[in-house]
């Protein structure tokens, strides 16, 4: 149970950041990574991506239906009909409570 939560909170986090950093947000491009290093979650920005974001920033995570998927492989899932968003599966997330650290690093757009 404990690494289903795991995997579960690292997904989360990692849709959050992916929430808050695309090209609306983000208009003059983007340069940011998320992987593990040493067995822990470690996301990375560029300086100019980091600019870009403010206290504002508002993202969206759509949530669908898991059964209308299937898994392809690895963390890749499938659906080959089109798969609607219902309203109340939207979770809007905020800037201000993205609390990762991030570590800045040089490649720049």
């Amino acid at each position: 149970m404990a690494l289903l939560q795991y995997s579960l909170h690292t997904w989360w986090i990692t849709l959050y950041i992916m929430a808050l950093i695309h090209s609306d947000t983000c208009p003059l491009g983007t340069r940011y990574g998320c992987g593990y290093e040493e067995g822990r979650l470690k996301f990375t920005a560029s300086r100019k991506t980091l600019d870009q974001i403010g206290r504002e920033t508002r993202g969206y995570v759509h949530v669908l239906e898991r059964d209308r998927f299937t898994l392809r492989g690895g963390s890749e899932w499938l659906s080959l009909k089109p798969v609607s968003v219902l309203k109340e599966n939207i979770i809007e997330v905020k800037w201000p409570d993205f609390n990762q650290p991030i570590e800045e690093v040089a490649h720049e757009l």
